[in-house]
């Protein structure tokens, strides 16, 4: 084997474990299954799964909200990064 392939043989192995990692640290990111609560300034409860814009609100005792507002007073509901939380 020459030193060429020596060296790439090293730059794929390196490539391999920075891809595992990478593939690891993604999928240990979701390991937000449980949902947590929060309510509106209304006092309408959701239940939240998810961060930023990938969050689901599903209302307690209810189905998920399909749109950007709180079913009860048509407030927005937080879109930021964990200001749900």
């Amino acid at each position: 084997m020459t030193s060429e392939q020596k060296g790439l043989t090293a730059l794929g192995g390196i490539v391999s474990i920075a891809a595992a990692f990478f593939v690891a640290k993604r999928l240990r990111g979701r390991g937000d299954a449980a949902p947590r609560e929060w309510t509106c300034a209304c006092g309408q409860a959701y239940y939240v799964q998810g961060l930023d814009r990938h969050r689901v609100y599903t209302v307690v005792e209810g189905d998920p909200v399909l749109g950007r507002d709180c079913v009860s007073c048509g407030e927005p509901l937080p879109t930021g990064h964990d200001a749900a939380a």
